[in-house]
């Protein structure tokens, strides 16, 4: 990716639909996204797992819960992205969309373009409401590095997972902390 600035003009969309980028990637990358959603995978063929998780990933109720932990910076970057075509990102807005690059909504290209798929537009369109921005702005205190239940005691029990899905650890029994696939971790609302 260019660290310049000079390349950050819009460029003609490309047109990127959600289902076609999915079966671009490998099967074992489709399972690593299965296992972030919780989708049984093992019978499924290449194509219709990368289906399958499309399906999952269009759905409002899991676009909403996977948004409402992002920090206020990620949501307004994405906003932001929706808002263009075809563009180069600084290296600050790279890192600020990296959860959503992560999660299939923005895709990138080999010449260092990303734009956001149709469908992210479609679902957070449904999403971003004020009940939604509301929830959103309460979990955000809690996902903060500084907040006392992200500092858990020097041994935390793990949950046994369900199969396909990652290791949940309890902070209270409202919140679960879910490891981020990117990296770090995020509160999951049970």
């Amino acid at each position: 990716m260019s660290a310049s600035t000079t390349k950050t003009k819009n460029q003609p969309s490309r047109k990127p639909v959600l289902l076609d980028y999915l079966k671009a990637f490998t099967k074992d990358k489709l399972i690593f996204a299965a296992r972030q959603l919780c989708i049984t995978y093992s019978k499924l063929k290449k194509d219709e797992l990368a289906e399958k998780i499309c399906t999952e990933m269009q759905k409002p109720e899991i676009a909403a819960k996977r948004f409402a932990i992002m920090p206020d910076e990620n949501i307004h970057a994405f906003e932001t992205a929706l808002e263009k075509k075809c563009f180069h990102p600084t290296y600050s807005e790279y890192a600020l969309l990296l959860p959503f690059i992560s999660m299939g909504y923005i895709v990138s290209y080999p010449d260092d373009c990303f734009e956001a798929v149709k469908e992210a537009r479609t679902v957070y369109k449904k999403i971003n409401t004020a009940d939604f921005q509301a929830h959103r702005q309460q979990l955000a205190w809690l996902s903060s590095e500084t907040h006392p239940a992200l500092q858990p005691p020097a041994s935390v029990p793990v949950n046994k997972p369900h199969i396909g899905c990652p290791a949940l650890l309890p902070v209270s029994d409202k919140f679960l902390l879910f490891p981020y696939p990117a990296g770090g971790i995020f509160l999951r609302n049970v």
